[in-house]
């Protein structure tokens, strides 16, 4: 769910008003993709976080980390 707009999905486009007259502002001007990068951030600090830990399953092991750090020093 979106954090900029409060009970819209994330990334989900600006409502449209239906009225034909001029739209009505809000209180704080927003730039136009200022709701598409903070919930992108948003999204991108959830993934992080919810991979904490993760170790690929081809990752270089501990033992061998060692061994490659004897060999360079």
């Amino acid at each position: 769910a979106s954090r900029v707009q409060k009970g819209a999905a994330i990334f989900a486009a600006t409502p449209r008003s239906t009225m034909l007259r001029l739209t009505k502002l809000d209180e704080q001007p927003v730039h136009a993709a200022s709701r598409y990068v903070y919930d992108w951030l948003v999204a991108l600090y959830t993934l992080a976080n919810e991979n904490a830990g993760y170790r690929h399953p081809q990752d270089v092991t501990d033992v061998d980390r060692a061994q490659l750090i004897a060999l360079i020093a």
